[in-house]
């Protein structure tokens, strides 16, 4: 289950930021994760939930989580569209060399925090 180790290292740079601005706790955290990083969504909330409800400035944190669909662009014709995990040919010129562009993201896009 690799949506724990995941939890642990976003609480981990989420509560260093929000110490940083001095705030007094963290009330959320919003996470975009593409598609190729295979997350489970259930066992990432109870993951949070399980790691936050176990710290005082994180108690009662919410996640909240946007998934991103892969999207790629043909190294050829240039064409970007956005497809499915396994169908990454151009539907442009049928071309197989292709640039993932999204889809593979892992990063906290921002987070809330209760200002002292």
């Amino acid at each position: 289950m690799h949506e724990l180790s995941i939890v642990t290292n976003v609480l981990d740079t989420a509560v260093s930021h929000a110490k940083q601005q001095h705030a007094s706790r963290l009330l959320g955290v919003n996470l975009r994760i593409g598609e190729y990083k295979e997350v489970v969504d259930d066992a990432l909330q109870f993951s949070f939930r399980i790691l936050a409800d176990d710290d005082e400035f994180t108690n009662g944190a919410k996640l909240n989580v946007e998934y991103v669909k892969p999207s790629s662009i043909c190294s050829d014709c240039g064409h970007e569209w956005e497809h499915d995990m396994f169908h990454r040919k151009c539907p442009e010129c049928g071309c197989d060399w292709t640039i993932l562009v999204h889809g593979s993201e892992l990063e906290i896009s921002s987070i809330e925090i209760e200002e002292e």
